[in-house]
């Protein structure tokens, strides 16, 4: 009889030790994988340029600018640049109109046409120099720079002399 005690005692403790460093934490680990997938899929959004000027012409203020600046990151990828002239044309209305809006909307939609890379912005992003924010006017420069919109080198020289030709 002390040996089936014995072994029922050793088997109660394989079943204890493989409950507690096994078991549990594989179903732990499980649910975390599960939940962390779960909130993943919830939260995944795919949105198109589109969607995007979308939500920069008609979205709250905080959603406008945070609109742009993934806008701008976008269409950092060639291959999603849309190429059809009412997606150019929404581009500049926004731009134009957003003069009066959030600075930052204006900067990210700058640089969002900067990296388009089509060189129908340049003359939209010469208007830009001359805002009264610096953080835009910076931003219709170096999107300029990204077009390597020639027509805008003489802009550019005779905006940086006039403004740091007097100290």
């Amino acid at each position: 009889m002390s040996e089936k005690n014995t072994e029922s005692v050793n088997s109660s403790k394989v079943y204890t030790l493989y409950y507690a460093f096994f078991l549990i934490p594989l179903i732990i680990t499980i649910f975390g994988v599960m939940f962390f997938f779960m909130f993943k899929v919830l939260t995944y959004e795919t949105s198109s340029p589109d969607d995007y000027l979308t939500d920069i012409q008609i979205g709250s203020s905080t959603k406008r600018w945070q609109a742009a600046y993934e806008l701008s990151k976008l269409l950092s990828n060639p291959d999603i640049v849309p190429k059809d002239e009412g997606f150019k044309n929404k581009m500049i209305s926004i731009y134009e109109h957003s003069i009066h809006d959030d600075p930052m909307v204006r900067t990210y939609m700058a640089l969002a046409m900067g990296r388009t890379g089509r060189y129908e912005y340049g003359s939209t992003l010469i208007d830009g120099m001359n805002d009264k924010d610096k953080g835009s006017r910076l931003a219709a420069i170096k999107a300029l720079g990204l077009l390597r919109y020639i027509p805008a080198v003489n802009a550019v020289q005779k905006f940086t002399e006039e403004k740091y030709s007097n100290p």
